[in-house]
């Protein structure tokens, strides 16, 4: 018997114990024993190769989840670099180069995108371009040219799809959106499922008055030529840097 208000037992009562912490067997915690409050309930302790097997049911469940079972997950990384022009001087029209990236193992569906431009200092104006076309660059004529009409489009599981998407402003509208020098936003809407909201990836974008100046004259000869910009600038262009600016630009 174990001494009342104590830790001393008889070797009957140790023995019990030891017997079945190497045995695994569920018994009575004996009186005043310092058993854990998580191995004991109702006055027993829990098999300690359960408890291993509900802790390992859990990991693999969880890793299960992880690997297999977790829906798609889809991330778009687009541009940096845009090629912006006026469709035979009309339509204001771009070339996005997308990514879509499925980070989980389920295949997963882009339905379609539509692009939102508006100036930054003039928000309440919004122009929608639904996409229109991908397209790909033939080198041997040296221009952009049709690959095919857009379409939904499967993301395998840990994988990439990349498509140059064009957004285009009808010629015969009769209102033309005309970019002027200044700040713009830009933003890709994602549509995964046509009852829900779209999941929009914001982006700025600067008209230099130069970039405003070759578009303006493309325009006005009615030549569908295309000038080049950045999104979300972050180095500006090409520059001599000194070393203070590259260690505040580019050093971690």
């Amino acid at each position: 018997m174990a001494v009342e208000g104590g830790s001393q037992f008889t070797r009957k009562t140790q023995r019990i114990i030891h017997t079945n912490y190497y045995t695994g067997k569920i018994t009575r915690c004996a009186p005043n024993f310092p058993v854990s409050n998580a191995l004991c309930k109702g006055g027993r302790t829990m098999d300690p190769a359960l408890i291993v097997s509900i802790v390992s049911l859990l990991v693999a469940s969880a890793a299960l989840f992880f690997s297999q079972l977790r829906p798609a997950e889809i991330t778009l990384s687009a541009g940096p670099g845009i090629k912006i022009y006026y469709a035979n001087g009309k339509g204001l029209s771009f070339y996005i180069p997308t990514t879509f990236i499925n980070k989980a193992s389920k295949t997963g569906t882009v339905i379609r995108l539509s692009l939102t431009i508006f100036r930054n200092d003039d928000p309440e104006t919004r122009y929608l371009f639904p996409w229109s076309s991908f397209s790909r660059f033939d080198s041997d004529k040296n221009s952009w040219v049709y690959k095919e009409m857009a379409h939904a489009f499967a993301v395998p599981g840990k994988s990439a799809v990349a498509e140059t998407v064009w957004f285009s402003w009808p010629n015969d509208s009769s209102e033309q959106p005309l970019l002027r020098e200044g700040a713009y936003t830009l933003v890709i809407h994602k549509y995964f499922d046509d009852n829900k909201p779209p999941v929009a990836n914001e982006h700025q974008m600067n008209m230099t008055s130069r970039d405003i100046q070759a578009l303006q004259a493309y325009r006005e000869q009615e030549r569908s030529t295309t000038i080049d910009t950045v999104l979300d600038r972050k180095l500006g262009d090409h520059k001599v840097l000194t070393k203070n600016e590259y260690d505040k630009l580019l050093s971690g």
